[in-house]
């Protein structure tokens, strides 16, 4: 994929491609391999405000609760989510 419409520049061509290996690794993208029907607008509208208030319940539980397998889990989700939002 080369994105960069001036002079060849292989470091933007390198990154675009690291950031486009990267995006497959998503959760969003691997759910949208694994769902058989066509992603719509519904869809992603349905998963952006499901995290969202996901990550009010994880923040809430995280402060409320004090079992530690739970809260290791809701961080590791949580840093899923956040390289999600960096490399898309």
């Amino acid at each position: 994929m080369k994105i960069f419409d001036g002079e060849d520049s292989y470091i933007v061509n390198l990154w675009a491609k690291v950031f486009e290996v990267l995006g497959m690794l998503s959760i969003f993208c691997i759910i949208k391999k694994v769902k058989k029907e066509k992603v719509t607008a519904k869809f992603v509208d349905t998963w952006v405000l499901g995290n969202l208030l996901a990550s009010f319940l994880f923040s809430w539980l995280a402060f409320i609760l004090e079992s530690e397998p739970i809260i290791i889990f809701l961080i590791i989700y949580s840093l899923a989510r956040v390289f999600e939002i960096i490399i898309s």
